[in-house]
């Protein structure tokens, strides 16, 4: 089995920050069996030493490294700036959230400040697959937070054949938990610590949080078996207790014969949830991104504290401009990724046309759609029960953003997120 195929690497040229660096793993043409790719390499700064060196994909940081091994082939080429002779990383990362082509850059940071390429890779990961069957199939509805994420997931347990666990108690993330853990312990900084603890067995060793993380294993065979075998039975018994609990909730609904389960994701979850479950189905809730916003912040103000991440900015603007926009990408690129055998469900068409809007998704989901059911479906959307997540009502909450937002952060919208909403055609 090969885990990871390397097709290409690009080094970039030394420029005003960096006199030079260098890969020397990976290279082009690589194969490995595991799920972990080694990236080692050397950094000498122009001006001052490069301190560290990161890398990462389109939707942030995998991980960074310090930029202090030692490198005298490169002080013999560098006998000058004398911090040429610790300018070597090493950058173990696992592939798992990258999409199945992918492409990494790694950058130095500078002690003086200022950041520089180093390199680009490409390569190719093999899929997780399983031989796990389970009796109960997921539906991801994939979105942001105050999308009506909640509503939606109430709206689709009302039908027989879909089980949920009590939506408007709990905000069940079960799937996200497995897909988290499983991808936390294929790491390589993880999956090598059963080899190499390096140090006390106290402190969380095992997930690999310490710093001088542990180099490849020396015999092949051990390697891709803590890399690659491993991590496809950590995969099928991630699947298990994913299957166990909703069997029991379908269970305890009196639902013993329900085909889907449903349960919020986040955008990059998906991705190995459609992996694990091929016959899965994934929903991707959208709501108009400024409506989001002006619901964010009614939320935070009904509830006396702030949330979704607005207490790391410093304005409403800033908030708009950096957090709101990320993750408005960050959808869009999922979206991207995965639309082939996914639905787009808007929320203002659920709220404007909720019978048709339902027949719709239940078509999707190869499931009884008639009039009884769908009328018992939307009925959910009136529950007094939902208006402890409600700021307003749901016609109200279409073009909120016109009323209850600010001039300057209207504009911060339409231009920070005007990509976004134009992808799921909002004007």
């Amino acid at each position: 089995m090969t885990g990871i195929e390397i097709t290409g690497v690009a080094l970039h040229e030394a420029g005003d920050e960096l006199l030079a660096s260098a890969l020397d793993m990976p290279a082009a043409g690589l194969r490995s069996a595991s799920y972990g790719l080694d990236i080692r390499g050397w950094a000498v700064g122009r001006r001052g030493p490069a301190r560290s060196v990161s890398v990462s994909f389109a939707a942030g940081e995998l991980r960074a490294g310090d930029v202090d091994g030692d490198r005298p082939d490169v002080a013999e080429r560098f006998p000058e700036p004398a911090w040429a002779s610790s300018s070597g990383f090493f950058v173990p990362i696992g592939v798992l959230p990258l999409e199945p082509d992918f492409e990494v850059a790694v950058t130095a940071s500078l002690e003086q400040g200022g950041r520089a390429p180093i390199a680009t890779i490409k390569g190719r990961r093999a899929k997780l697959r399983t031989s796990f069957e389970p009796r109960i199939e997921p539906v991801g509805l994939t979105g942001l937070g105050r999308t009506g994420s909640t509503a939606v997931t109430r709206l689709l347990a009302a039908h027989p054949r879909i089980a949920a666990y009590r939506p408007l108690e709990y905000e069940p993330r079960v799937v996200t938990y497995w897909v988290d853990l499983l991808t936390d312990l294929s790491d390589p900084v993880a999956a090598r610590r059963q080899v190499t603890p390096n140090g006390l067995l106290a402190d969380r060793w095992w997930a690999g949080s310490r710093k001088n993380p542990p180099r490849r294993v020396k015999d092949d065979a051990v390697q891709a078996l803590i890399g690659g075998e491993q991590v496809d039975v950590l995969a099928e018994v991630c699947q298990g207790r994913i299957d166990a609990f909703y069997g029991r909730v379908a269970e305890l609904l009196g639902r013993p014969d329900a085909g889907y389960f449903v349960e919020k994701l986040g955008p990059a979850t998906g991705m190995l949830m459609r992996e694990l479950y091929p016959r899965a189905r994934e929903i991707f809730l959208v709501r108009d991104f400024r409506d989001m916003v002006a619901s964010i912040f009614a939320f935070n103000e009904k509830r006396g504290f702030e949330g979704f991440g607005r207490h790391h900015s410093t304005s409403d603007v800033d908030y708009v401009t950096d957090r709101v926009a990320d993750s408005a990408e960050g959808l869009v690129r999922a979206w991207r990724a995965r639309r082939d055998g996914a639905y787009l469900l808007r929320y203002e068409d659920l709220i404007t046309r909720p019978a048709e809007t339902i027949a719709a998704v239940l078509e999707f989901l190869g499931l009884e759609s008639g009039p009884a059911i769908v009328g018992a479906m939307a009925e959910t959307l009136r529950a007094p029960e939902s208006d402890v997540h409600r700021t307003t009502t749901p016609e109200q909450s279409i073009g909120r953003w016109q009323r209850d937002l600010a001039a300057d952060v209207q504009e911060a919208c339409n231009v920070a997120l005007a990509g976004a909403l134009r992808e799921f055609g909002y004007e």
